[in-house]
């Protein structure tokens, strides 16, 4: 019987396990996290229209909701020897027959970029996404109860990065801002959110069509957009601009980028610690190792796959339908995640997005449609939980 391990319980390492049970194989998964963080929840928690247990899945009851031979190992691994095909771990080994290493990515907070780290906040993680919501709500709190001071006193957000994540962050931070001011009955304008983005447009590559629909949007919140503007270095307070500006914060977040999580000296990795993998998502360096999802650099062509959860699942199906191949005598089949749509939540029922590449939405359709597909993914992931529950409660 094959053995096969599985680094990383997030999008893609579930869709594996899910794909490779009941296949006559066996198959551990090893997270360090009990958890499956639902990333693309983040907002909503932050939005409070939802709650932590609704942006977790345990795992232990999803891996056994999917197939009971699954052994789910909670462990930090530290280390892969693919010399002997073993993977280390802080309490233990384990040997494998193939092995796919789905451990995600965190926010990047890049090096050459002082204080960035130390002054700007991040919704990656789970223990991000939960200290942002503390210290943000924290601080509207400090702010609302001091109404006598609102004639004179300013509050600025900075939002760094103006992708996906950091104009759904911005677009929802306003419109939560604005809701808290009409309830309250608080006759303060001195609220202002800035996203900034080096690049010369917001959402860089997507479609114009989503741009422009994205950008209309963000003005009606209020939102201030600085595009061209690159960040030299972040003070407590300040954020300091390569074209000599500053600007004065009182809260930032920052969604630049991501840095891999992978395992140092497993394989080569490019400059954001992503790894580099063939057509089969194996890594270059080995035959029976694989990488999928945020954590390898997945190409389509000459570009890099953007990525998104939608493009995790998919890589994770497809790496174990090569490795169902290569234990079943079969040759491999190279296939390249495709985005099939995508929507932006852009603060309360409001959101736009894309179909297939040519059907663009907008307004509260759009928003009744991702809710609709998160809402099945979760259904899905439930059912998986509540038999995998059962399961181990009969133990």
């Amino acid at each position: 019987m094959a053995k096969v391990v599985v680094i990383g319980g997030g999008y893609a390492g579930l869709k594996a396990i899910q794909f490779l049970a009941d296949r006559g194989l066996d198959i551990t998964l090893i997270d360090k996290n009990n958890y499956h963080y639902l990333q693309t929840e983040a907002y909503d928690f932050i939005a409070n229209k939802c709650n932590i247990s609704d942006m977790t899945v345990d795992i232990a009851s999803f891996a056994k909701g999917v197939d009971p031979s699954i052994e789910f190992v909670l462990d930090e691994v530290v280390a892969v020897e693919k010399n002997d095909n073993t993977v280390i771990t802080q309490s233990g080994s384990y040997d494998y027959d193939y092995l796919i290493i789905a451990t995600g990515a965190r926010t990047n907070f890049p090096a050459f970029i002082k204080g960035i780290r130390e002054f700007s906040n991040g919704v990656k993680t789970l223990p991000r996404a939960l200290e942002f919501k503390q210290r943000f709500e924290n601080t509207i709190y400090q702010y609302i109860t001091n109404q006598h001071q609102c004639h004179i006193k300013s509050f600025n957000i900075v939002v760094g990065g103006a992708g996906l994540s950091g104009v759904e962050i911005a677009a929802e931070m306003s419109y939560i801002l604005k809701e808290y001011l009409k309830v309250i009955g608080m006759r303060c304008e001195g609220f202002t959110i800035t996203l900034i983005d080096a690049a010369s447009t917001i959402l860089p590559g997507m479609d114009p069509k989503i741009i422009d629909y994205t950008q209309k949007r963000l003005r009606e919140l209020d939102v201030q957009i600085k595009t061209d503007s690159f960040i030299a270095e972040v003070e407590e307070n300040r954020l300091l601009l390569k074209d000599g500006a500053r600007l004065d914060f009182d809260f930032m977040i920052f969604t630049g980028g991501i840095k891999a999580e992978s395992i140092p000296g497993s394989g080569d990795m490019n400059a954001a610690g992503q790894y580099l993998v063939d057509q089969y998502y194996r890594l270059e360096s080995s035959g029976n190792v694989f990488a999928v999802g945020d954590v390898a650099d997945i190409k389509d062509g000459k570009e890099s796959v953007p990525p998104t959860a939608q493009a995790a699942e998919q890589a994770g199906i497809f790496c174990a339908q090569n490795i169902l191949r290569l234990v079943q005598g079969s040759p491999m089949k190279a296939r390249v995640p495709k985005i099939y749509g995508y929507f932006i939540a852009l603060g309360g029922k409001f959101a736009v997005g894309t179909l297939f590449g040519r059907v663009v939405i907008k307004g509260y359709s759009a928003y009744l449609l991702k809710r609709i597909i998160t809402l099945f993914y979760k259904k899905i992931l439930q059912w998986k939980v509540n038999k995998g529950y059962k399961t181990l409660q009969k133990r």
